[in-house]
């Protein structure tokens, strides 16, 4: 039979929309590019993967973010990933203060690009399409260069407005071919899997104005 769902917002309401969307749990970067001012950036949570073949990823901007006509200037970009320790840094990119680049730690990639030093990963871009995305606009990139080669640290997590960080790794669940082996063990590390995957709060954005968010 089926079941109805329990609720529904007001999906036209954007305060509701926005903690709801809130829920999903996503990494933090930093966009940045150089600028005839300068290093030029935001925290973006809004990146992903695209392609291997080509390799390309995308990027969401929004349409009031004063690093948007900077970047589509320049037409490349550096995307750093987060690492649980760089909570300050993603503050501090993510705020007005016109000169917070020279309070964050910079490296420089072969093509010039800017990328947050220490990052677990960092992607040299090139824009390649500009797709409208409402208030919002999605950029598809070609990925030109990516590093470091390794890394073994987490990364800064971003969860209902919170910054969140992993406590300890997920056990690993059995493969299939174990679990016909041994009939339940699939329920049972699912659950184990489940319970030892908790988050750690690391700190609250009460009053958070977004300057380049997003």
């Amino acid at each position: 039979m089926d079941i109805a769902v329990d609720s529904e917002i007001d999906h036209h309401d954007p305060v509701a929309l926005r903690e709801l969307l809130g829920r999903f749990c996503s990494g933090i970067t930093v966009v940045a590019t150089e600028g005839p001012a300068g290093v030029a950036g935001f925290a973006c949570q809004s990146f992903s993967a695209l392609s291997l073949d080509p390799p390309m990823v995308l990027i969401s901007v929004m349409r009031r973010s004063r690093t948007l006509p900077v970047l589509l200037e320049r037409g490349d970009f550096a995307v750093s990933v987060l690492g649980s320790d760089a909570a300050e840094v993603s503050a501090t990119v993510g705020g007005r203060d016109p000169d917070k680049f020279s309070r964050v730690p910079l490296a420089w990639t072969g093509r010039g690009m800017p990328v947050i030093a220490g990052s677990l990963a960092w992607f040299d871009c090139s824009v390649t399409r500009v797709v409208d995305g409402g208030d919002h606009v999605v950029i598809l990139a070609d990925v030109n260069g990516a590093g470091p080669q390794d890394s073994s640290g987490d990364p800064l997590l971003f969860f209902r407005g919170r910054y969140e960080q992993m406590a300890r790794p997920m056990p690993t669940v059995p493969t299939a071919v174990t679990h016909a082996a041994t009939p339940g063990i699939a329920s049972a590390a699912a659950a184990a899997a489940v319970d030892g995957a908790y988050r750690e709060p690391v700190g609250a954005l009460a009053g958070y104005v977004p300057g380049d968010w997003f």
